[in-house]
């Protein structure tokens, strides 16, 4: 009797464990499938985080080649134009981008600036009398977007089809000047300049008794900021071995005089429009990986023996104008401060149809950075006969005729003295001395 019971005890349980695996396996593909919504909402947000940060970063790219961060007076009446211009290119990486192979969208107040920006966005673009300073010296911008409603597979069993998500980013323009921070850029030109303001005399870059600060002397729209040059070649005629040896850079110069460097590592190809044959002429139409940091010494290519068609050929290939001057299909800057920079038809964008011709970009490849070193023989910074590089200026190339380059200066970033001993060097790794850089929360 005891064996039949058990026996019948145990076709009942045989039931009840039927039962119990049914349910564990419907569990188990519940928490399969919500996991995999999950999983679909967290590689959204990375592509929303990517496209915040990306927005954020185009932004200030757009202020730095504005020359806001030359601007230390902060100018009020610039604001509005500012925001608009950095706004738009942040935008356009906005809207470009796609989450979860949706397309992004901005919500209200999506863009907002400031010297200090705290995220979320509370406040848009700087107005006199609001909360802050504006932009400051080194102006920030934030952005925060979202994604469109992206459907739900398995949620669905639980009452929710669809999610979004949402990111925010925020980046800086840097500028060294009047600071302790060293500074470095890629991809500059292999040009030399001296520290001398064009158009007002005097300096560019503060270098004199204890201000030796690497502060700009007069900065902004009213100073240097938008001063248009042309530059000559300072070792001509008779090419630079014509110079004394091996650094024969002393002042003081004409001021639009520039000397050829050497730059380590020239790119060995350039684009197809190049017919580069020397180091220094790859150098002008391909950007040099190496870093150019404060404090370093310049050395004159003694080598370099420049022809005015061979100057026009690799310049005019580099910014792709069609001929010599102004008008050429290259792409133009406005005189307005603060910059906007507009592609020409010879711009790869309008090539590709990405972007239409005369629309507003963030930079240019004739947007370029110019060492610059002091001309001053009593300069604390400057040993007999070794130039030493002091600061960058930063400026749009807008056309050439005769091999002579006519540039607008849209930027300044100037080395303190301690700055060039120190190191690391920030933006060392991007091909601008006023580098951007994310700003984490």
């Amino acid at each position: 009797m005891d064996r039949l019971s058990r026996f019948h005890t145990r076709r009942r349980e045989r039931g009840i464990t039927l039962a119990l695996v049914a349910i564990s396996i419907f569990a188990l593909f519940g928490v399969a499938a919500l996991l995999i919504d999950v999983v679909t909402l967290y590689v959204a947000k990375a592509d929303a985080q990517r496209a915040a940060n990306a927005a954020a970063l185009a932004g200030a790219k757009a202020l730095v080649d504005g020359g806001v961060t030359a601007d230390p007076t902060n100018s009020a009446s610039k604001w509005g134009a500012a925001c608009a211009m950095a706004t738009a290119q942040a935008q356009q990486i906005v809207l470009a981008s796609r989450i979860g192979g949706a397309a992004a969208t901005l919500p209200v107040g999506n863009v907002c600036y400031g010297s200090h920006v705290i995220l979320p966005c509370a406040a848009v673009c700087p107005t006199i009398g609001s909360a802050g300073t504006g932009f400051g010296v080194n102006p920030q911008i934030g952005v925060t977007l979202q994604s469109a409603p992206l459907p739900l597979f398995f949620a669905k069993i639980l009452g929710r089809a669809a999610a979004t998500v949402s990111a925010s980013g925020v980046a800086e323009g840097f500028n060294s000047s009047g600071t302790n921070v060293p500074v470095a850029s890629r991809g500059v030109m292999p040009w030399l300049i001296p520290n001398i303001d064009p158009q007002h005399g005097g300096t560019m870059i503060d270098t004199t008794g204890t201000a030796t600060d690497g502060r700009i002397v007069l900065p902004g729209p009213t100073g240097i900021i938008g001063e248009q040059i042309t530059l000559n070649m300072g070792c001509l005629p008779g090419g630079c071995a014509a110079l004394t040896a091996p650094n024969p850079v002393v002042g003081p110069p004409a001021t639009s005089t520039f000397y050829p460097i050497i730059l380590a590592n020239p790119t060995a190809m350039g684009p197809s429009c190049s017919a580069a044959a020397t180091s220094y002429e790859r150098n002008l139409v391909v950007s040099n990986p190496t870093s150019v940091a404060c404090g370093a010494t310049a050395t004159v290519d003694a080598t370099v023996v420049p022809t005015a068609a061979a100057n026009q050929s690799e310049l005019d290939c580099r910014i792709g104008a069609s001929g010599p001057g102004l008008n050429q299909n290259q792409d133009t800057i406005g005189p307005a401060f603060p910059f906007q920079i507009r592609a020409g038809d010879n711009n790869p964008l309008v090539s590709n149809a990405s972007i239409g011709s005369s629309d507003v970009i963030s930079t240019s490849r004739s947007v370029v950075t110019i060492p610059v070193y002091n001309a001053g023989a009593s300069s604390p910074y400057l040993a007999p006969g070794a130039p030493v590089i002091i600061g960058f200026v930063q400026a749009f190339v807008e056309s050439t005729i005769g091999g002579n380059p006519t540039i607008q200066i849209t930027n300044v970033s100037g080395c303190s003295a301690t700055a060039q001993l120190a190191s690391p060097a920030v933006g060392s790794d991007g091909e601008s001395a006023v580098p951007v850089r994310l700003i984490h929360q």
